[in-house]
């Protein structure tokens, strides 16, 4: 877990209704980095929609990896169904979020990934590798988290894409965790919690015996 990030959940949070026979609405936000694993996020969207999945696919982000993102795109077909978006205020960024049906992130590096708290408390799911930060800020009950391990690029992008035809096809899974998601980010994860995981280490390091909560400042 990383203490030093957090974020105050808004309330009311609600899944997003999915009705029959709609696709799935799959966001991806985060800089066009290599690491930052757009291009298999594109491929994996490219797969399940191949394998007759209904997905509408949004990338938010700019970087300098956008070319090679759009040959990605290109060279998978899906060019002209991929929504781009280079830059969204943060306010409407969270707007986005509540049209959506899941967040897809799957970032090889990133050490934290404060997107993948904010996809949550907006009531997201979270589709996200078992590598790095994302997979410490998730549960089960909130997202699938991919397995990497003895799997080539080809492999993670069949987890991938299996991930969201899972979402596609159970909703009350989906809607089950997108609650959780909610619910976990507000109750777990705000400033003030993280806060109070924090005190006990710092008072433990300077040799006190304090046990109050960030309140009691």
């Amino acid at each position: 877990m990383y203490p030093e990030i957090g974020i105050d959940a808004p309330a009311g949070i609600q899944p997003t209704a999915r009705q029959p026979g709609e696709p799935l609405r799959v966001l991806f936000a985060g800089r066009l980095l290599g690491w930052k694993g757009a291009h298999l996020a594109i491929r994996a969207v490219a797969q399940a929609v191949a394998q007759g999945v209904p997905v509408e696919f949004t990338l938010l982000g700019k970087g300098p990896f956008e070319p090679e993102l759009r040959k990605v795109a290109a060279e998978a077909g899906v060019q002209d169904s991929l929504r781009w978006v280079s830059h969204m205020p943060q306010q409407e960024l969270f707007a986005l979020y509540r049209t959506m049906h899941c967040f897809l992130f799957p970032s090889l590096h990133d050490s934290s990934g404060n997107v993948v708290l904010e996809a949550q408390a907006n009531g997201l799911p979270v589709i996200c590798l078992d590598i790095g930060g994302p997979a410490t800020l998730v549960t089960a009950e909130t997202a699938i988290v991919v397995a990497t391990r003895n799997r080539n690029e080809a492999g993670v992008v069949q987890g991938l894409a299996d991930a969201i035809r899972k979402l596609v096809h159970d909703e009350q899974s989906r809607v089950a965790m997108s609650r959780a998601a909610a619910e976990r980010v507000r109750e777990k994860m705000s400033w003030d919690e993280r806060a109070n995981g924090v005190l006990p280490l710092v008072d433990k390091a300077l040799g006190r015996d304090w046990r109050g909560t960030v309140k009691d400042l």
